[in-house]
């Protein structure tokens, strides 16, 4: 894998060095400078993750692009947090791998091209007035009610308010109206030492009628401390001295983008976009729990759809990926809203149903379910008939445990497929005939 990126990534200009193991790529990075680390997260000696604490416990500058297997939603997030760069999942593609690269050390370049001129302009006016209306970031005061006394030129851009606009109005002129109780002490905050705001995210409202923006607001991270003014008779900051609040907003909203796709992802199946077994489990493991306490009852079912892998093997497997995505979006079709449908992998899905008044509501989708499959499917101008043999288990009747639930659900899919009688259909779980 080392090998085959460093060809990708060959470069005259680049000097490119090689690490085994986690031990190795510290040594290099105590000893010398480094732009960019293309890191895994399972090494052979200690976590790539510790790497990445490493690099934040002492204050390396390096870029750092995690490229990993790992499908952890955790050590993503982690990653993300801690400063990574870019999170990419493995396989990747060479090309936009190289482009990534590419674009990130020239944003080095520029950024170190950016100190070395703030450097010459530091400690004088010129550099506070460059720095703060250059910055990206939003940098605000308030005064003691919270209106806003400077906001700098980025909210413009950011949020589509000229600073004329906001001089004189109450912060809460931006927050989205759901985070207004958790701004309130960040955009007044009094407070100066360790415990003052820090990096809280929150959604401020962006205005449209002037700017068409993607979305009506964006994630900011903000940090804030009072200002106080000098006591009369000592000269030094005094607590009852509060004149208002300075801050600075930062736009998250792709990191928490970037999140929530890795949340989705994790959660997911990428080909249908519906749960997948982890999540399906998750949620049976809530209505097994919620139906054990109010006794209630519900129902798992086990989908397989029939003779799918003839149309694999004479369409190919892009025929049948349109297959599964029409498939899924047919079987939402036949579902409630507090029902749960999963692809459990394969041409095979599963389905959860909470809050069953009997099991002949289950019965019923069942139904419902077979007749939607009816239809031909439409793929390429090919017709493609697909049916589906459905195995039904009912809690608490046929168990009370996931396993259980799902082992019983195929074996009445089993049950259903294997019978003389039926090319598709469906059956309850029975333990002694399997099927009713």
């Amino acid at each position: 894998m080392r090998s085959s990126t460093r060809a990708i990534l060959e470069k005259d200009y680049w000097n490119i060095l090689e690490c085994g193991n986690g031990g190795e790529a510290i040594d290099i990075l105590k000893s010398r400078t480094v732009d960019l680390v293309l890191l895994d997260i399972n090494l052979p000696d200690i976590s790539g993750l510790e790497i990445m604490q490493w690099i934040v416990d002492n204050n390396i500058t390096a870029s750092v692009v995690i490229i990993s297997g790992d499908t952890n939603i955790d050590s993503a997030i982690f990653a993300l947090r801690r400063g990574a760069t870019e999170y990419i999942r493995k396989p990747y593609d060479p090309e936009e791998l190289a482009l990534k690269v590419e674009d990130i050390l020239i944003r080095r370049v520029i950024d170190k091209n950016n100190s070395i001129m703030s450097s010459h302009l530091e400690h004088s006016e010129q550099l506070h007035r460059f720095l703060v209306e250059t910055s990206p970031d939003l940098i605000f005061t308030l005064d003691r009610s919270g209106r806003f006394t400077f906001i700098n030129g980025s909210v413009e851009s950011l949020l589509g308010y000229s600073q004329k606009q906001l001089i004189g109005t109450s912060y809460t002129t931006l927050v989205h109206e759901e985070d207004m109780d958790k701004a309130r002490f960040a955009f007044i905050e009094r407070r100066r030492d360790n415990r003052a705001t820090t990096n809280l995210d929150i959604r401020l409202q962006r205005n449209n009628r002037r700017q068409n923006f993607d979305s009506p607001h964006i994630v900011m991270m903000i940090s804030s401390i009072g200002i106080y003014g000098n006591d009369s008779s000592s000269g030094e900051l005094h607590p009852d001295c509060f004149q208002g609040t300075y801050g600075v907003a930062r736009d998250v909203t792709k990191r928490k983008i970037a999140e929530e796709t890795v949340v989705f992802q994790a959660f997911h199946d990428q080909l249908t976009q519906l749960p997948n077994k982890r999540l399906f489990k998750d949620r049976m493991e809530t209505t097994i729990s919620r139906s054990k306490r109010h006794g209630t009852m519900f129902g798992v079912m086990f989908i397989d759809l029939n003779n799918f892998k003839i149309v694999n093997d004479t369409h190919g497997h892009m025929a049948g990926d349109q297959i599964l995505q029409s498939v899924a979006q047919r079987l939402r079709q036949c579902i409630r809203t507090v029902d749960t449908l999963a692809r459990h992998g394969g041409d095979e899905f599963t389905l959860l149903l909470p809050d069953l008044t009997k099991p002949e509501d289950a019965a019923i989708i069942a139904q419902k379910i077979l007749s939607e499959l009816d239809h031909p499917f439409s793929i390429n101008g090919h017709a493609f008939y697909i049916s589906a043999s459905i195995g039904i288990a009912v809690s608490p009747r046929d168990g009370d445990t996931i396993e259980t639930l799902l082992k019983n659900a195929d074996a009445a899919m089993y049950r259903v497929k294997s019978s003389e009688r039926h090319s598709s259909g469906y059956g309850f779980f029975d333990a002694n005939a399997g099927i009713s």
